[in-house]
C-alpha cells in the first residue's frame, strides 16, 4: 500500500533527527490558529515539551477561566494536527511578548474605527438621555457606543449566539463564559449569587479577592442575571402587597436589596430618594405604607 505524503514526511524528519522540534513548532503555531483572537489577546504558548503545552497568560483572571477551558482546547489542537500530541497545558501568569500585545492593540483600533450610522447613535443618545448630569451621561454614552462597536465588530468576524443566553461569541466556542462557568462550576455562581444577595453592594474587587477565578464580565453578567430575578419577584409582591397578602418587612429587606445591588450604595448610604429614582414614584408610595 502506498505510503501518504504525510508518512512518508513524517518518516524523512524523523530520519533527519529534527522530527521533535517541527512538532514543537507545530504546537506553538496551531495554538494562537485555534484560541482564537479573544485568548489570543492574553496569551502566549512558550513551548512544549513531553506532551504538556506551557502557556504564558497576562492576568490571574484568564488563567482561572482557561482551566475550563483546557480540556476543549486540548481536543481542538489535536484535532487540527490530526495526531494525539498534546496531553496537557499549564498555564502561568506571565509576560507576553510585544507582538502578542500589539495584536490586542491593533483589535482595539479596528473596533473604534467601526462607524455607527445616524439612526444608531441617535438610539444611543436616547438611551443616555436620561441622566440629567452632563459629565455622567457623556460617559455612560461612551460606553454605549463602544459597546455598540465592538457587537459590529464582532458580527463582521462572525461571532454567533451564545445558545444559553444569545450574548455573541468568538466562532470557536460553544458557549459564553459566564454559561461555561455555570455548567463547569454551578456551586461558584451560587456562592456569588449568595455572597450578592446578603451583600449586595459588593465590588468586583471585593468578590474577586474571595473567588480568584471570578472575571469582571462574569461579574457583570451574574449581577445583571441576578437583579433580573429580583426585579420580577419585586413586582410580584407588590401586587400582593396591595391585597395585603405579603410580609412588609420580607418586602422591605427585597426593595433595598435590589436597589443596593443596581447602585452599588452600602446600606448607610441608602436614602428614600435613591429608592425612588429605581424603583420608580408608583412602587415607592406603596413601599412608603410598608
Amino acid at each position: 500500500m502506498a505510503e501518504s505524503i504525510d508518512d512518508v514526511l513524517d518518516k524523512a524528519l524523523r530520519n533527519l533527527g529534527i522530527s521533535k522540534k517541527v512538532k514543537k513548532t507545530q504546537i506553538l503555531n496551531t495554538w494562537s490558529k485555534v484560541i482564537g483572537e479573544e485568548i489570543k489577546e492574553h496569551t502566549e504558548a512558550k513551548y512544549f515539551d513531553r506532551g504538556t503545552l506551557f502557556v504564558n497568560v497576562d492576568n490571574s483572571s484568564w488563567a482561572h477561566q482557561l482551566l475550563f477551558m483546557k480540556e476543549n482546547l486540548i481536543t481542538k489542537i489535536n484535532e487540527k494536527l490530526k495526531e494525539e500530541l498534546l496531553t496537557e497545558i499549564r498555564f502561568k501568569v506571565g509576560h507576553i511578548s510585544d507582538e502578542q500585545y500589539n495584536f490586542a492593540q491593533q483589535k482595539k483600533n479596528r473596533i473604534e474605527k467601526e462607524d455607527l450610522n445616524k439612526a444608531e447613535k441617535k438610539e444611543l443618545e436616547q438611551t443616555a438621555n436620561y441622566i440629567d448630569d452632563d459629565n455622567l451621561r457623556e460617559k455612560f454614552l461612551n460606553l454605549l457606543t463602544e459597546s455598540r462597536k465592538t457587537n459590529k465588530w464582532r458580527e463582521k468576524n462572525n461571532w454567533h449566539e451564545c445558545p444559553e443566553c444569545e450574548v455573541l461569541i468568538p466562532e470557536f466556542k460553544d458557549k459564553c463564559s459566564i454559561c461555561e462557568l455555570k455548567e463547569n462550576n454551578e456551586q461558584l455562581v451560587e456562592k456569588i449569587e449568595q455572597s450578592l444577595y446578603t451583600t449586595p453592594w459588593l465590588s468586583y474587587d471585593k468578590l474577586a479577592a474571595k473567588f480568584p477565578q471570578l472575571k469582571q464580565r462574569d461579574f457583570d453578567a451574574i449581577k445583571d442575571n441576578l437583579a433580573q430575578r429580583l426585579e420580577t419577584k419585586l413586582d410580584e409582591m407588590m401586587v400582593l402587597a396591595l391585597e395585603g397578602e405579603i410580609d412588609k418587612q420580607k418586602l422591605r429587606v427585597l426593595v433595598q436589596n435590589y436597589v443596593m445591588l443596581e447602585t452599588g450604595v452600602s446600606p448607610e448610604n441608602l436614602t428614600d430618594r435613591l429608592i425612588e429614582k429605581i424603583i420608580g414614584s408608583n412602587k415607592m408610595k406603596i413601599y412608603n405604607n410598608l
